[in-house]
């Protein structure tokens, strides 16, 4: 089961492009949306040729409107070289979804087929169309489906505030992780899984779904609940709640006691999505909107600097069917003789993991591992490779030589903590007190 999470890229406003590369290399996602910058997308389309490289020309009046600034014959006439290479053509972004712009699309790919030029269409915002709408746009479905090979259809889907919202109608009741549902088949999905409406119209009227590419995802304001988001924590400078910037501050509040920064909730809520809603589905990627940002608008969705959530997202991607992190390299630590059987539990030194991971070590683990929820059970992992942040690893001193004073002023309170949220049993609970007891009575032998 492969990564759908791809990406959305500003492609003139890419600070570091050997980063961005590499980053790709590790991704190697399904699609990537290059903005702007013909000449990245081919690169992008060299280094990965398997990868749907998608390019969108936002143009001198923006491309929003493309039915209104020319015919389908003189668009296509006007933009069939930027295909060469294999470069599949972005055509408008969250236009209207009426009868005009409809027929337009429908005539567009009726020219576009014969002469085997790639396109995705349409690129709706999240929320649009409305279920009944789909019906609208049959004779487009049906060359969408006759043309799979050239054809694919985009659309935008955006979570507001928490990666659940719009699952039902209302107010997000699905907060915390623990809540979040593994079977959303039966739910009505108006944000994140929409999509659903027009497979349920394919399917009532015998056409195959096709292909459906997410051109934008993650978060921004959606307006059924914008009056429920504007009770949400502010994150400073932004003075509303839209991209995951300006959620910080309320995921802080909500999943830090998981261990969870702001980057790896944002992480854990697109891999909770990719999972759960898009696997095994029409969509083909999902492309986070955005890698730089061709406007100040759009500062509070780049994830160009979000250092953590780019590694998170490599991990992810690396573990294909199995969703916990590859072990990272110790420390070159200097040999030490073989434990006694008598001797007390040792771990890592201080530094080379969290106090939660330090926890895993003694067999009560605080956090799952990324990209997989705390109440799923964890996959078995053979002794002597450890498969996960936490594993024991080669001890080259005892716990008590291990940590300072310090170390334990920090560790204890977070481990209290822990066993205070209420997001584990009790035998876990009792791990972390007992743990934090041992670790106090350390420190005052030494006092």
């Amino acid at each position: 089961m492969a990564s759908r999470i791809s990406l959305n890229i500003h492609g003139n406003n890419v600070k570091d492009r050997k980063r961005l590369l590499d980053h790709l290399q590790i991704l190697q996602p399904p699609a990537v949306l290059v903005l702007d910058n013909l000449d990245l997308a081919r690169e992008i389309k060299k280094l990965l040729p398997a990868t749907t490289t998608i390019f969108r020309e936002y143009g001198s009046r923006g491309d929003g409107d493309l039915h209104l600034q020319s015919s389908p014959q003189a668009w296509l006439d006007g933009h069939t070289h930027q295909a060469r290479d294999g470069i599949v053509l972005h055509v408008l972004n969250e236009p209207p979804f009426n009868k005009e712009v409809v027929e337009w699309l429908t005539e567009l790919l009726r020219l576009a087929a014969p002469r085997g030029i790639p396109l995705i269409v349409g690129n709706w915002a999240v929320g649009n169309p409305a279920p009944e709408q789909w019906a609208m746009a049959r004779e487009m479905l049906q060359l969408l489906d006759q043309h799979r090979h050239l054809f694919i259809l985009g659309l935008h889907e955006y979570a507001g505030g928490v990666i659940t919202s719009g699952l039902i109608g209302g107010n997000p009741t699905f907060i915390q992780p623990q809540t979040w549902p593994q079977d959303v088949k039966q739910i009505a999905r108006f944000h994140m899984g929409r999509f659903k409406f027009l497979m349920d119209y394919c399917d009532s009227v015998g056409i195959r779904c096709p292909r459906i590419i997410l051109t934008e995802h993650g978060f921004d304001d959606t307006s059924d609940i914008k009056a429920w988001e504007e009770t949400l924590k502010k994150t400073s400078p932004y003075m509303n709640i839209r991209g995951w910037k300006t959620l910080r501050g309320q995921w802080q509040d909500w999943f830090g006691s998981l261990g969870w920064s702001p980057e790896r909730a944002y992480f854990e809520q697109l891999a909770w999505a990719d999972r759960t809603i898009y696997q095994n589905s029409p969509v083909e990627a999902q492309c986070i909107f955005c890698w730089g940002h061709s406007s100040k608008d759009w500062e509070q969705f780049d994830v160009s600097d979000a250092f953590e959530f780019q590694r998170l997202l490599e991990e992810y991607a690396r573990q294909g069917t199995a969703f916990t992190p590859p072990t990272p390299e110790p420390a070159p630590q200097p040999e030490a003789a073989a434990p006694s059987p008598n001797s007390q539990p040792r771990i890592a030194p201080i530094g080379q993991r969290t106090a939660e991971e330090i926890a895993a070590a003694n067999a009560q683990p605080a956090i799952a591992p990324v990209g997989v929820r705390v109440d799923t059970p964890q996959p078995t992992t053979p002794s002597a490779e450890p498969a996960f942040i936490g594993s024991v690893v080669a001890p080259s001193r005892s716990l008590e030589a291990a940590l300072t004073d310090e170390d334990i002023e920090v560790i204890v309170p977070g481990l209290r903590a822990a066993a205070a949220s209420g997001m584990f049993g009790q035998a876990v609970n009792d791990g972390f007190i007992r743990l934090a007891e041992v670790l106090e009575r350390m420190k005052g032998r030494r006092g």
